[in-house]
């Protein structure tokens, strides 16, 4: 499973990557001169929010672990409304195109458009949660040398974690334009840089076409749509309770898939919980809905993955945290609730 939703958050970093509305990924983001110190969740809002007037054309690659994936993202803020498009040109042919906060994943090979609502547009989304007023409490801001990206001189800076629950990042950002060109996840533990997104080639203030932009975003005529949504629950109203919270990671609300305003049967229910930078999911099914499993660990890159049965549950918590904040995570919940009567997940 950390293969597949390693995957996922990688296409999803290119959309954040890209534009901010308040929310969903970064996207790339001006950044303000920070100091060593300062403000961390004033800084990072500052991330979120300084992208929406920037145009821009680039390819951007993404390593993680062994694996690297490149793609072409086109960005333009035309009015008060947020468009782009993200050519995957690694591995099977996939197009994400957004349009405000309507955001389609076009899957060429099924000839297959996924279509959602989202307003999770930042690089660092959960900073503007409840859980990101105690981001300070996690991460320290520190100053790095200044090297060159994509043939731009930049400005870098470091949120070192301060305990190894969680994960530090390093920033470049472009001096001129205060893009950030380049982004590293590294392990507190061992300093290793576990995955790093850069752009390997950038124009700033060109490059793209309203015109040309409006025209890519149609959805192909034989293409079929699908519109994904979720309904957000608390945790309670489902039979769930965290006992304590884990290393400042705070529960948020859990979301039961929907397409096409019908609820997917069987599809595992997902509880967030975030530190007000990183976060990490837990899915969740009845232990009886795939048969017999045994716990497993695994990771990739920055990504990782553990799963368990949390009686009568099975439970697998993925993230970009260390292995060992998802055991605690999952060892920190419990289910009191009644079973669901969905129908078992074909395999």
């Amino acid at each position: 499973m950390v293969r597949s939703n390693s995957v996922r958050l990688r296409y999803g970093r290119f959309v954040r990557w890209q534009a901010a509305l308040a929310l969903n990924r970064v996207c790339i983001a001006g950044l303000s001169h920070a100091k060593p110190g300062g403000d961390v969740r004033r800084w990072l809002i500052e991330v979120n929010q300084a992208a929406k007037q920037q145009t821009f054309v680039g390819t951007m690659v993404v390593q993680s672990g062994s694996d690297m994936v490149s793609a072409k993202i086109w960005h333009i803020d035309h009015g008060a409304q947020t468009y782009e498009r993200v050519d995957l040109l690694s591995g099977e042919p996939h197009t994400t195109m957004r349009q405000g906060d309507l955001v389609f994943g076009v899957d060429h090979t099924a000839k297959l458009v996924r279509q959602e609502r989202t307003s999770d547009l930042g690089l660092f989304p959960a900073v503007l949660g409840s859980a990101g007023y105690n981001v300070g409490q996690h991460y320290v801001m520190q100053s790095l040398s200044a090297q060159r990206v994509a043939g731009r001189d930049t400005v870098g800076v470091a949120l070192q974690a301060k305990d190894l629950w969680r994960h530090s990042y390093r920033i470049w950002r472009d001096k001129r334009s205060g893009l950030v060109l380049q982004w590293q996840t590294v392990s507190s533990h061992s300093g290793a840089v576990l995955e790093q997104v850069a752009y390997s080639d950038i124009v700033v203030a060109g490059g793209v076409d309203f015109a040309a932009m409006q025209a890519w975003q149609r959805v192909p005529a034989n293409y079929a749509v699908v519109v994904k949504d979720a309904l957000k629950v608390q945790p309670s109203s489902l039979g769930w309770t965290q006992r304590a919270p884990v290393a400042g990671f705070e529960a948020g609300a859990v979301s039961k898939p929907q397409i096409n305003g019908q609820a997917v049967e069987g599809a595992p229910a997902q509880w967030v919980f975030s530190d007000g930078l990183a976060s990490a999911s837990l899915f969740v099914e009845p232990s009886s809905a795939r048969g017999a499993r045994q716990p497993s660990a695994v990771h990739l890159g920055a990504t990782a993955s553990v799963s368990a049965s949390v009686p009568p549950m099975w439970v697998t918590a993925v993230g970009e945290v260390p292995v060992a904040t998802l055991r605690a995570l999952l060892g920190s919940v419990q289910f009191n609730g009644q079973l669901p009567h969905n129908k078992p997940m074909e395999p």
